[in-house]
């Protein structure tokens, strides 16, 4: 018995080298704290050497023996476990956290707080001069920045796993008349304000494909009037809120009913008498698939109206769309042409011509808000003519006919 008792004390020591060993290495391996990681390395060595140690109680073979484990241990096991440890606490782990703590928010007026802030890290004070931010759902924030000292556009967009693209730099014409500040847009709450242009969307009837769902939303000057406007692009719509959240209102003129009061509206915002004013052309679209403007205007993609005014004392373009604030063009002038006035168009007879479109050229009844008009000159009349009222109903380019003031049937087509 006293033979084989260095065997059994050598397989009792070394199952504890190994199991010691291995555990205390695994663990280290698996920590995601460096120092804690050596602290267990460490520790795991020391209970080793403890237990070769003991072993000369027993036997200087058995201890002998049970160095070279230990040995190997120390010079290999350790070493590997730092390296392993070190990987993982460089990447697989950091990734994860940056997952779980440093993505960017999906709520809209959250994503747009992100893109100030990121504006100021941009260049100093960036949110006071920033171009453009885009906040599009499910896409990367971006955002533009002004650098008046330099002419320059600086640009960076958000990261899927958080944090932002290097800023980089391009020439640009733009200039502070374009830019807005966080203290313009400090009551703009976008979260609320797309809650509203989704019902203001649905009221009017927008067209939309609920398979490619709805498109940006962007913050930014419009090019046409520096006017601030957040621009949501809802199915082929794009609807607009001002600096505030407000709506523009106009979701009336989306079909035929609401055009005259549009039109009223408009010329009395703008400094002219309604009833008097004189109108050279007024074109027409409805916010309606299948509709087609006559002649190409500035509402043939978005519909909505285009008004012609020719004086007093000023003259040029008020445009309107559907969910977008109007776009007034007018400069002085000190003449004035005879034109038509607004008073000499009823409801009455746009409707009665509408009527007539749709029985002579068999229009269905879905295309009956698909309305496309012009009041003005015909392009076949001679220059001293009447004003005629050319309208077009439904997909079918040959639906249309030209009309007097009083409804009464001139020709087919709109020329």
């Amino acid at each position: 018995m006293t033979a084989l008792a260095p065997q059994s004390a050598l397989a009792e020591r070394g199952s504890a080298v190994a199991f010691v060993g291995t555990a205390g290495l695994v663990a280290a391996a698996c920590v995601d704290n460096r120092a804690l990681s050596t602290a267990i390395a460490g520790a795991t060595v020391v209970v080793v050497a403890v237990i070769v140690a003991t072993a000369r109680q027993v036997g200087r073979g058995v201890s002998a023996i049970l160095l070279v484990p230990a040995v190997v241990l120390v010079t290999v096991g350790v070493p590997a476990t730092a390296l392993i440890s070190h990987a993982a606490s460089s990447s697989v782990f950091p990734a994860r956290r940056s997952a779980a703590t440093g993505s960017l928010p999906t709520d809209l007026s959250a994503r747009f707080a992100a893109a100030l802030d990121q504006a100021d890290r941009m260049t100093p004070s960036g949110s006071d001069s920033v171009l453009s931010v885009d906040v599009t759902p499910s896409e990367p924030i971006q955002v533009q920045v002004l650098d008046s000292s330099t002419g320059e556009a600086l640009s960076s967009s958000s990261l899927d796993e958080g944090g932002w693209t290097p800023v980089t730099r391009a020439p640009t014409t733009s200039r502070r008349a374009e830019a807005f500040t966080r203290h313009d847009v400090a009551g703009l709450n976008l979260t609320a304000t797309a809650a509203r242009i989704a019902a203001s969307a649905t009221a009017m009837g927008v067209p939309r494909d609920d398979a490619a769902g709805d498109g940006s939303v962007q913050v930014a000057r419009r090019p046409e009037d520096h006017k601030l406007v957040a621009t949501f692009q809802i199915g082929s719509a794009d609807l607009e809120a001002d600096q505030t959240g407000a709506l523009p209102g106009t979701a009336p003129l989306a079909t035929l009913p609401g055009l005259l009061p549009a039109i009223t509206t408009l010329l009395r915002d703008n400094g002219f008498n309604p009833a008097t004013v004189g109108l050279d052309e007024v074109q027409y679209m409805a916010l309606r698939s299948g509709a087609q403007s006559i002649g190409a205007s500035p509402i043939e993609i978005g519909g909505g109206v285009d008004i012609e005014v020719d004086g007093p004392g000023r003259t040029g373009d008020i445009v309107e769309v559907p969910g977008r604030f109007p776009d007034v063009t007018l400069r002085p002038t000190s003449s004035q042409r005879s034109g038509f006035t607004l008073s000499s168009v009823t409801a009455a007879v746009l409707d009665r011509i509408r009527t007539d479109v749709i029985a002579r050229h068999g229009v269905d009844a879905v295309d009956r808000d698909a309305v496309a008009l012009d009041i003005g000159q015909a392009p076949a009349d001679s220059p001293d003519g009447p004003m005629t009222i050319r309208m077009r109903v439904g997909p079918e380019s040959d639906a249309a006919g030209v009309y007097r003031f009083d409804g009464a049937y001139v020709r087919a087509g709109t020329w």
